[in-house]
Protein backbone atom coordinates (compact mmCIF):
# COMPACT_ATOMS: atom_id res chain seq x y z
CA UNK A 1 0.00 0.00 0.00
CA UNK A 2 1.21 3.55 -0.82
CA UNK A 3 2.35 5.27 2.36
CA UNK A 4 1.66 9.33 2.40
CA UNK A 5 5.22 10.95 2.16
CA UNK A 6 4.98 12.34 5.88
CA UNK A 7 4.33 8.72 7.21
CA UNK A 8 7.62 7.83 4.52
CA UNK A 9 9.47 10.16 6.11
CA UNK A 10 8.76 9.24 9.99
CA UNK A 11 9.85 5.80 9.15
CA UNK A 12 13.15 6.49 7.46
CA UNK A 13 13.99 8.88 10.32
CA UNK A 14 12.69 6.00 12.65
CA UNK A 15 15.11 3.33 11.24
CA UNK A 16 18.25 6.38 10.73
CA UNK A 17 17.78 6.64 14.45
CA UNK A 18 17.98 3.22 15.35
CA UNK A 19 20.59 2.58 13.49
CA UNK A 20 22.89 4.93 14.79
CA UNK A 21 21.35 3.95 18.41
CA UNK A 22 22.51 -0.02 17.42
CA UNK A 23 25.89 1.17 16.05
CA UNK A 24 26.35 2.86 19.72
CA UNK A 25 25.40 0.72 21.54
CA UNK A 26 27.36 -2.15 19.60
CA UNK A 27 30.40 -0.08 20.70
CA UNK A 28 29.43 -0.44 23.76
CA UNK A 29 28.40 -4.14 24.14
CA UNK A 30 31.79 -5.54 22.38
CA UNK A 31 33.71 -3.22 25.07
CA UNK A 32 35.37 -5.31 27.87
CA UNK A 33 34.06 -2.82 30.57
CA UNK A 34 30.46 -3.87 29.61
CA UNK A 35 29.57 -6.44 32.15
CA UNK A 36 27.07 -9.04 32.21
CA UNK A 37 24.90 -6.93 34.64
CA UNK A 38 24.96 -4.18 33.03
CA UNK A 39 24.23 -6.47 29.99
CA UNK A 40 20.92 -8.00 32.05
CA UNK A 41 19.76 -4.40 32.62
CA UNK A 42 19.72 -3.38 29.12
CA UNK A 43 17.48 -6.27 27.97
CA UNK A 44 15.33 -5.12 30.09
CA UNK A 45 14.95 -1.53 30.04
CA UNK A 46 14.39 -2.18 25.76
CA UNK A 47 11.62 -4.31 26.81
CA UNK A 48 10.00 -1.74 29.35
CA UNK A 49 10.57 1.36 26.44
CA UNK A 50 9.21 -1.56 24.14
CA UNK A 51 5.63 -2.00 26.13
CA UNK A 52 5.51 1.30 27.47
CA UNK A 53 5.50 2.93 23.55
CA UNK A 54 3.37 0.52 22.31
CA UNK A 55 0.45 0.97 25.35
CA UNK A 56 0.90 5.13 24.45
CA UNK A 57 1.20 5.16 21.08
CA UNK A 58 -2.03 2.91 20.89
CA UNK A 59 -3.69 4.55 24.38
CA UNK A 60 -3.50 7.91 22.39
CA UNK A 61 -3.51 6.94 19.07
CA UNK A 62 -6.11 4.18 18.33
CA UNK A 63 -5.39 3.69 14.56
CA UNK A 64 -1.55 4.27 14.55
CA UNK A 65 0.20 3.08 11.17
CA UNK A 66 -3.49 1.74 9.67
CA UNK A 67 -1.80 0.63 6.54
CA UNK A 68 0.36 -2.12 8.85
CA UNK A 69 -0.85 -5.65 8.69
CA UNK A 70 -2.13 -5.67 12.15
CA UNK A 71 -4.76 -2.88 11.40
CA UNK A 72 -5.60 -4.78 8.05
CA UNK A 73 -5.47 -8.21 8.42
CA UNK A 74 -4.88 -9.08 12.14
CA UNK A 75 -7.34 -7.45 14.20
CA UNK A 76 -10.13 -7.75 11.59
CA UNK A 77 -9.83 -11.92 11.77
CA UNK A 78 -9.41 -11.23 15.96
CA UNK A 79 -12.70 -10.12 15.84
CA UNK A 80 -14.63 -12.89 13.14
CA UNK A 81 -13.05 -15.19 15.91
CA UNK A 82 -14.54 -13.00 19.06
CA UNK A 83 -18.09 -12.94 16.67
CA UNK A 84 -18.17 -17.44 16.42
CA UNK A 85 -16.58 -17.65 13.00
CA UNK A 86 -14.57 -20.29 11.21
CA UNK A 87 -11.67 -19.15 9.69
CA UNK A 88 -11.66 -20.32 6.03
CA UNK A 89 -15.49 -21.47 6.39
CA UNK A 90 -16.65 -17.79 6.63
CA UNK A 91 -13.75 -15.61 6.07
CA UNK A 92 -10.55 -16.49 4.01
CA UNK A 93 -7.36 -16.64 5.50
CA UNK A 94 -3.80 -16.27 4.34
CA UNK A 95 -2.21 -17.72 7.17
CA UNK A 96 -2.11 -20.49 9.32
CA UNK A 97 -5.64 -22.11 10.55
CA UNK A 98 -4.94 -21.02 14.42
CA UNK A 99 -3.31 -18.20 13.98
CA UNK A 100 -6.01 -15.93 14.50
CA UNK A 101 -7.24 -17.68 17.91
CA UNK A 102 -3.86 -16.87 19.06
CA UNK A 103 -5.04 -12.74 18.94
CA UNK A 104 -8.19 -13.74 20.00
CA UNK A 105 -7.45 -13.62 23.50
CA UNK A 106 -5.61 -9.87 23.84
CA UNK A 107 -8.13 -8.60 21.15
CA UNK A 108 -10.99 -9.32 23.73
CA UNK A 109 -8.92 -7.64 26.22
CA UNK A 110 -7.92 -4.45 24.64
CA UNK A 111 -9.82 -4.42 21.43
CA UNK A 112 -6.70 -2.65 19.39
CA UNK A 113 -3.66 -3.41 17.01
CA UNK A 114 -2.05 -2.03 20.28
CA UNK A 115 -2.68 -5.83 21.77
CA UNK A 116 -1.25 -7.35 18.81
CA UNK A 117 2.06 -5.63 19.10
CA UNK A 118 1.88 -6.50 22.75
CA UNK A 119 1.84 -9.88 22.00
CA UNK A 120 4.15 -9.88 20.01
CA UNK A 121 6.42 -8.06 21.82
CA UNK A 122 6.14 -10.92 24.48
CA UNK A 123 6.68 -13.47 21.83
CA UNK A 124 9.68 -12.01 21.68
CA UNK A 125 10.65 -11.96 25.09
CA UNK A 126 10.05 -15.77 25.43
CA UNK A 127 12.37 -16.13 22.54
CA UNK A 128 15.08 -14.08 23.99
CA UNK A 129 14.55 -15.53 27.30
CA UNK A 130 14.92 -19.12 25.78
CA UNK A 131 17.90 -18.76 23.89
CA UNK A 132 19.79 -17.21 27.20
CA UNK A 133 18.49 -20.09 29.16
CA UNK A 134 19.77 -22.71 27.11
CA UNK A 135 21.92 -21.93 23.88
CA UNK A 136 25.05 -23.00 24.54
CA UNK A 137 27.44 -19.79 23.87
CA UNK A 138 29.08 -17.47 26.90
CA UNK A 139 26.48 -15.83 28.65
CA UNK A 140 28.21 -12.47 27.53
CA UNK A 141 27.82 -13.47 24.46
CA UNK A 142 23.99 -14.27 24.21
CA UNK A 143 23.00 -10.90 26.10
CA UNK A 144 25.02 -9.30 23.48
CA UNK A 145 23.15 -10.85 20.65
CA UNK A 146 19.85 -9.99 22.28
CA UNK A 147 20.51 -6.40 22.79
CA UNK A 148 22.27 -6.12 19.11
CA UNK A 149 18.73 -7.47 18.30
CA UNK A 150 16.46 -5.65 20.20
CA UNK A 151 17.79 -2.10 19.26
CA UNK A 152 17.21 -3.01 15.42
CA UNK A 153 14.42 -1.43 13.44
CA UNK A 154 13.12 -5.00 12.36
CA UNK A 155 12.55 -5.17 15.95
CA UNK A 156 11.53 -2.31 17.02
CA UNK A 157 9.23 -1.14 14.48
CA UNK A 158 7.70 -4.50 12.68
CA UNK A 159 7.75 -6.43 16.18
CA UNK A 160 6.48 -3.87 18.53
CA UNK A 161 5.13 -1.16 16.73
CA UNK A 162 3.45 -3.03 13.63
CA UNK A 163 2.88 -6.32 15.19
CA UNK A 164 4.49 -8.76 12.36
CA UNK A 165 3.66 -12.05 12.85
CA UNK A 166 7.33 -13.30 11.70
CA UNK A 167 8.11 -13.06 15.30
CA UNK A 168 6.17 -16.31 15.78
CA UNK A 169 8.39 -18.07 13.31
CA UNK A 170 11.79 -16.80 14.65
CA UNK A 171 10.20 -17.76 18.13
CA UNK A 172 9.13 -21.40 17.09
CA UNK A 173 12.95 -21.25 15.27
CA UNK A 174 14.58 -20.51 18.14
CA UNK A 175 13.25 -23.18 20.49
CA UNK A 176 13.41 -25.87 17.93
CA UNK A 177 16.79 -25.38 17.40
CA UNK A 178 18.42 -25.08 21.19
CA UNK A 179 19.33 -28.61 21.31
CA UNK A 180 22.83 -29.40 20.53
CA UNK A 181 21.74 -32.68 19.80
CA UNK A 182 19.24 -32.69 16.97
CA UNK A 183 18.69 -36.42 17.57
CA UNK A 184 17.61 -35.96 21.23
CA UNK A 185 14.71 -34.56 22.28
CA UNK A 186 12.55 -34.97 18.93
CA UNK A 187 9.22 -34.57 20.45
CA UNK A 188 9.93 -31.19 21.82
CA UNK A 189 11.39 -30.27 18.48
CA UNK A 190 8.43 -31.38 17.18
CA UNK A 191 5.82 -29.69 19.01
CA UNK A 192 7.75 -26.38 18.78
CA UNK A 193 7.62 -26.89 15.40
CA UNK A 194 4.06 -27.96 14.64
CA UNK A 195 3.44 -24.85 17.21
CA UNK A 196 5.51 -22.03 14.85
CA UNK A 197 3.32 -23.44 12.04
CA UNK A 198 0.09 -23.61 13.00
CA UNK A 199 0.09 -20.34 15.03
CA UNK A 200 2.10 -18.44 12.14
CA UNK A 201 1.72 -19.13 8.25
CA UNK A 202 2.29 -21.53 5.34
CA UNK A 203 5.98 -20.20 5.42
CA UNK A 204 7.27 -22.17 8.67
CA UNK A 205 7.82 -24.83 6.11
CA UNK A 206 10.62 -23.37 4.72
CA UNK A 207 12.83 -24.21 7.89
CA UNK A 208 11.39 -28.24 7.70
CA UNK A 209 14.64 -29.18 6.18
CA UNK A 210 16.81 -27.32 9.31
CA UNK A 211 15.21 -30.13 11.32
CA UNK A 212 15.98 -33.21 9.23
CA UNK A 213 19.23 -33.14 7.30
CA UNK A 214 21.35 -31.42 10.34
CA UNK A 215 22.26 -34.37 13.01
CA UNK A 216 23.72 -37.53 13.65
CA UNK A 217 24.93 -39.10 9.61
CA UNK A 218 23.22 -42.07 8.64
CA UNK A 219 20.06 -42.82 6.68
CA UNK A 220 18.34 -44.71 9.74
CA UNK A 221 19.18 -41.51 11.66
CA UNK A 222 17.64 -38.95 9.09
CA UNK A 223 14.48 -41.06 8.76
CA UNK A 224 13.87 -40.81 12.14
CA UNK A 225 14.30 -36.88 12.35
CA UNK A 226 11.68 -36.80 9.11
CA UNK A 227 9.51 -39.06 10.85
CA UNK A 228 8.78 -37.04 13.75
CA UNK A 229 7.35 -33.86 11.49
CA UNK A 230 4.64 -36.03 9.55
CA UNK A 231 1.88 -35.17 12.09
CA UNK A 232 1.68 -31.61 10.02
CA UNK A 233 1.20 -33.41 6.46
CA UNK A 234 -1.33 -35.25 8.55
CA UNK A 235 -3.13 -33.09 10.05
CA UNK A 236 -3.13 -30.77 6.59
CA UNK A 237 -5.63 -34.33 5.72
CA UNK A 238 -7.73 -34.36 8.63
CA UNK A 239 -8.78 -30.81 7.78
CA UNK A 240 -8.90 -31.09 4.29
CA UNK A 241 -11.60 -34.10 4.65
CA UNK A 242 -13.70 -32.25 6.92
CA UNK A 243 -14.07 -29.43 4.17
CA UNK A 244 -11.33 -26.55 5.24
CA UNK A 245 -9.97 -25.41 2.40
CA UNK A 246 -6.10 -25.12 3.45
CA UNK A 247 -4.83 -24.46 0.00
CA UNK A 248 -6.60 -21.31 0.34
CA UNK A 249 -3.44 -19.20 1.28
CA UNK A 250 -1.55 -20.65 -1.73
CA UNK A 251 -4.19 -19.65 -4.08
CA UNK A 252 -4.58 -16.14 -2.99
CA UNK A 253 -0.95 -16.10 -2.64
CA UNK A 254 0.54 -17.62 -5.53
CA UNK A 255 0.65 -14.90 -8.01
CA UNK A 256 1.73 -11.89 -5.97
CA UNK A 257 4.48 -9.56 -6.63
CA UNK A 258 7.01 -7.71 -4.74
CA UNK A 259 9.79 -5.75 -5.84
CA UNK A 260 13.46 -6.71 -4.33
CA UNK A 261 13.70 -10.10 -5.94
CA UNK A 262 15.50 -11.69 -8.90
CA UNK A 263 11.92 -12.74 -10.18
CA UNK A 264 11.25 -8.80 -10.41
CA UNK A 265 14.08 -8.15 -12.15
CA UNK A 266 13.57 -10.98 -14.79
CA UNK A 267 9.70 -9.67 -15.08
CA UNK A 268 10.62 -6.54 -15.79
CA UNK A 269 13.30 -7.81 -18.61
CA UNK A 270 10.07 -9.88 -19.62
CA UNK A 271 6.77 -8.29 -19.22
CA UNK A 272 5.16 -10.38 -21.43
CA UNK A 273 5.64 -14.06 -19.44
CA UNK A 274 2.84 -15.86 -18.65
CA UNK A 275 1.94 -15.42 -15.29
CA UNK A 276 1.46 -18.93 -14.20
CA UNK A 277 4.61 -20.48 -16.20
CA UNK A 278 6.57 -17.68 -14.20
CA UNK A 279 4.58 -18.85 -11.21
CA UNK A 280 5.66 -22.42 -11.34
CA UNK A 281 9.35 -22.03 -13.02
CA UNK A 282 10.03 -19.13 -9.99
CA UNK A 283 8.68 -21.86 -7.58
CA UNK A 284 10.86 -24.79 -9.35
CA UNK A 285 13.93 -22.80 -9.34
CA UNK A 286 13.18 -21.84 -5.58
CA UNK A 287 12.88 -25.49 -4.33
CA UNK A 288 15.90 -26.97 -6.25
CA UNK A 289 17.76 -23.58 -4.03
CA UNK A 290 16.18 -25.12 -0.87
CA UNK A 291 17.57 -28.57 -2.14
CA UNK A 292 21.03 -27.89 -2.66
CA UNK A 293 21.17 -25.66 0.36
CA UNK A 294 20.05 -28.55 2.00
CA UNK A 295 22.42 -30.76 0.93
CA UNK A 296 25.32 -29.04 1.63
CA UNK A 297 24.25 -29.02 4.93
CA UNK A 298 23.81 -32.26 5.34
CA UNK A 299 27.61 -32.75 4.31
CA UNK A 300 28.46 -30.17 7.07
CA UNK A 301 26.98 -32.18 9.57
CA UNK A 302 28.34 -35.37 8.81
CA UNK A 303 31.71 -33.53 9.55
CA UNK A 304 31.28 -31.39 12.24
CA UNK A 305 29.11 -31.81 15.52
CA UNK A 306 28.26 -28.61 16.75
CA UNK A 307 25.15 -28.64 15.15
CA UNK A 308 23.35 -25.79 16.79
CA UNK A 309 25.95 -23.46 15.29
CA UNK A 310 25.47 -25.53 12.22
CA UNK A 311 21.39 -25.29 12.51
CA UNK A 312 21.56 -21.39 12.95
CA UNK A 313 23.51 -21.09 9.71
CA UNK A 314 21.32 -23.48 7.64
CA UNK A 315 18.30 -21.59 8.53
CA UNK A 316 19.36 -17.82 8.23
CA UNK A 317 20.73 -19.39 4.53
CA UNK A 318 17.10 -20.70 3.80
CA UNK A 319 15.68 -17.10 4.58
CA UNK A 320 18.19 -15.11 2.51
CA UNK A 321 17.80 -18.02 -0.71
CA UNK A 322 13.97 -17.24 -0.33
CA UNK A 323 13.87 -13.55 0.02
CA UNK A 324 16.41 -13.30 -3.39
CA UNK A 325 14.35 -15.64 -4.67
CA UNK A 326 10.99 -15.82 -4.29
CA UNK A 327 8.77 -13.47 -6.58
CA UNK A 328 6.92 -12.53 -3.04
CA UNK A 329 9.32 -11.36 -0.58
CA UNK A 330 9.50 -8.52 1.35
CA UNK A 331 12.37 -7.76 3.39
CA UNK A 332 10.44 -7.96 6.42
CA UNK A 333 10.24 -11.39 5.96
CA UNK A 334 13.88 -11.26 6.97
CA UNK A 335 11.86 -11.21 10.60
CA UNK A 336 11.33 -14.73 10.36
CA UNK A 337 14.97 -15.54 11.21
CA UNK A 338 16.78 -12.04 11.77
CA UNK A 339 17.62 -13.17 15.31
CA UNK A 340 18.90 -16.74 14.31
CA UNK A 341 20.92 -15.03 12.02
CA UNK A 342 22.52 -12.36 13.60
CA UNK A 343 23.05 -14.79 16.45
CA UNK A 344 25.14 -17.08 13.81
CA UNK A 345 27.53 -13.50 12.98
CA UNK A 346 28.28 -12.79 16.20
CA UNK A 347 28.96 -16.52 17.02
CA UNK A 348 31.01 -17.27 14.34
CA UNK A 349 32.24 -13.86 12.61
CA UNK A 350 35.85 -12.58 14.40
CA UNK A 351 35.23 -9.29 13.62
CA UNK A 352 31.25 -8.93 12.97
CA UNK A 353 31.12 -4.87 12.64
CA UNK A 354 30.49 -5.42 8.86
CA UNK A 355 27.60 -7.59 9.25
CA UNK A 356 26.12 -4.55 12.20
CA UNK A 357 27.01 -1.60 9.78
CA UNK A 358 25.25 -3.98 6.11
CA UNK A 359 21.84 -5.09 8.52
CA UNK A 360 21.56 -1.21 9.54
CA UNK A 361 22.15 0.09 5.74
CA UNK A 362 19.43 -2.26 5.25
CA UNK A 363 17.28 -1.49 7.77
CA UNK A 364 17.55 2.67 6.57
CA UNK A 365 16.52 1.41 2.85
CA UNK A 366 14.05 -1.21 3.25
CA UNK A 367 11.37 2.37 4.00
CA UNK A 368 12.73 3.51 1.12
CA UNK A 369 12.25 0.86 -1.07
CA UNK A 370 8.77 0.08 0.44
CA UNK A 371 7.93 3.61 -0.60
CA UNK A 372 9.08 3.47 -4.25
CA UNK A 373 7.53 0.24 -4.66
CA UNK A 374 3.95 1.55 -3.69
CA UNK A 375 4.58 4.00 -6.69
CA UNK A 376 5.02 1.54 -8.91
CA UNK A 377 1.71 -0.90 -7.35
CA UNK A 378 -1.33 -1.36 -8.81
CA UNK A 379 -3.56 -0.60 -6.16
CA UNK A 380 -6.20 -1.77 -7.22
CA UNK A 381 -4.74 -5.15 -6.96
CA UNK A 382 -2.03 -4.86 -4.70
CA UNK A 383 0.05 -7.85 -6.11
CA UNK A 384 0.52 -6.36 -9.20
CA UNK A 385 2.92 -3.29 -10.64
CA UNK A 386 1.36 -0.61 -13.14
CA UNK A 387 4.58 -0.65 -15.03
CA UNK A 388 5.12 -3.22 -17.65
CA UNK A 389 8.98 -3.82 -18.76
CA UNK A 390 12.23 -1.28 -17.77
CA UNK A 391 11.26 2.35 -17.27
CA UNK A 392 13.62 5.29 -16.39
CA UNK A 393 11.25 6.15 -13.58
CA UNK A 394 12.45 3.28 -12.39
CA UNK A 395 15.97 4.03 -11.47
CA UNK A 396 15.57 4.97 -7.87
CA UNK A 397 13.70 1.92 -6.97
CA UNK A 398 16.56 -0.81 -9.03
CA UNK A 399 19.09 0.89 -7.41
CA UNK A 400 17.92 0.87 -3.97
CA UNK A 401 16.85 -3.36 -4.40
CA UNK A 402 20.27 -4.26 -6.08
CA UNK A 403 21.58 -2.65 -2.68
CA UNK A 404 19.53 -4.89 -0.81
CA UNK A 405 20.00 -7.53 -2.87
CA UNK A 406 23.63 -7.28 -2.98
CA UNK A 407 23.57 -7.41 1.15
CA UNK A 408 21.64 -10.31 1.23
CA UNK A 409 23.96 -11.87 -1.29
CA UNK A 410 27.11 -10.67 1.20
CA UNK A 411 25.52 -12.08 4.13
CA UNK A 412 24.48 -15.45 2.57
CA UNK A 413 28.06 -16.31 1.20
CA UNK A 414 29.24 -15.23 4.51
CA UNK A 415 27.10 -17.82 6.35
CA UNK A 416 28.13 -20.15 4.07
CA UNK A 417 31.38 -20.02 4.12
CA UNK A 418 31.23 -20.12 8.17
CA UNK A 419 30.78 -23.21 8.16
CA UNK A 420 31.97 -25.70 5.37
CA UNK A 421 32.61 -29.62 5.32
CA UNK A 422 36.51 -29.42 4.89
CA UNK A 423 36.34 -26.15 7.43
CA UNK A 424 36.81 -26.36 11.25
CA UNK A 425 33.68 -24.07 12.68
CA UNK A 426 35.15 -21.17 13.98
CA UNK A 427 33.51 -19.59 17.53
CA UNK A 428 33.81 -16.30 18.97
CA UNK A 429 34.55 -16.61 22.61
CA UNK A 430 33.28 -13.75 24.29
CA UNK A 431 34.72 -13.14 27.58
Amino acid sequence: MHLPDHIFLYKVLLALVLAIANLGLYRWVMAEKANLSHLKWAVLVIFGLKAAGIIFIYGIYPHFHITSDSNLFYLPYATDILHGKVPERDFALPYSFFFPYLLALPVWLWHSAGAICLLMTAIEALMIWRFIRVYDMSPVLKYRTAILYLSTYMSFYFVSFTGYNGIIICCALVFCLAYQSPDRQRGWQQLFFQLGFWLSKLLMLLYLPVLVFVGKPGIKSLLKRAATLLLIPAFLLVLALVGIPIAQPIYEQGYSFTACNLPFFVWLAFPGLDIQWFTLIDLGILCAAVVLISYYYLRVSQKHDNYQAIRLCFAAALTLVFLLLSKKAFVQYLEMSYFIMLAALLLLSIKPFKFILLLNLMNILYPIELYLEGQITDHQNESHFKVHGLDSSLLPLILVDITIMGIYVYLLVSILRFVRPGKMIPINSAP
